[in-house]
């Protein structure tokens, strides 16, 4: 596959532009403060920079999930308040509340893609392999505009993760041809991918890709 159908041009380092969005949702927390949208969202990036060790989890975890705490508190009916609570429990190694957290998101908003492609990402780290596949694929037809979302590189994460490498390669690819997103950690995937099924050259391709388009990329 080549590099130009993938990325034409290096992306900023994600921890970066993680902040920026962080940024813009503390402005709206102080600029609506019973708007839950402002802490759900900074919520959200703090659990993010945890997951991917952008800052010391143990300095950035409770923040979320006071924020998303807060967010319920404003809200209790908006679904992307619940999923960031989610990835904060997750954070914390508490599968079974971070499951329950985001299956309320989709319970509040049952026709929320976000909420079942997220669902499903917990899922999938949380070992609900099966399950997760099946919340992103529930995920896609809801949303007629996926393809600019990373629903098909969370199916490629979590069928890494599930041990099936070829439907991970094959999910990313998926999304590689249809022009959708693909940031640092997507490229990851196929990379791990490619190195489990023994295709070594494809796997240096694949990273010498990422540490070309990122080369800041932690």
């Amino acid at each position: 596959m080549p590099a130009s159908r993938i990325c034409a041009t290096p992306y900023p380092p994600l921890p970066d532009r993680i902040r920026a969005a962080r940024e813009m949702f503390e402005q709206v927390m102080v600029l609506d403060p019973d708007f839950d949208g402002g802490y759900a969202g900074a919520a959200w990036t703090l659990s993010f920079d945890a997951m991917w060790s952008h800052e010391d989890a143990g300095a950035v975890v409770d923040r979320a999930m006071a924020l998303a705490q807060q967010a319920i508190k404003v809200d209790e009916t908006f679904a992307w308040s619940h999923t960031a609570l989610g990835f904060a429990f997750l954070n914390k190694l508490q599968h079974d509340k971070a499951m329950a957290a985001s299956a309320q998101a989709i319970a509040l908003q049952p026709n929320d893609a976000d909420a079942h492609a997220h669902h499903g990402l917990i899922l999938g780290i949380s070992g609900q392999h099966a399950q997760g596949i099946a919340a992103v694929e529930r995920a896609i037809p809801l949303n007629p505009q996926f393809v600019y979302e990373p629903y098909l590189n969370i199916m490629a994460q979590i069928k890494l993760m599930a041990g099936d490498y070829q439907g991970s390669i094959t999910a990313f690819e998926e999304n590689v041809s249809r022009q959708g997103p693909i940031g640092p950690p997507a490229l990851c995937w196929p990379a791990a991918a490619y190195w489990a099924l023994g295709q070594k050259d494809d796997a240096a391709r694949m990273s010498a890709m990422l540490s070309e388009n990122s080369p800041n990329f932690v």
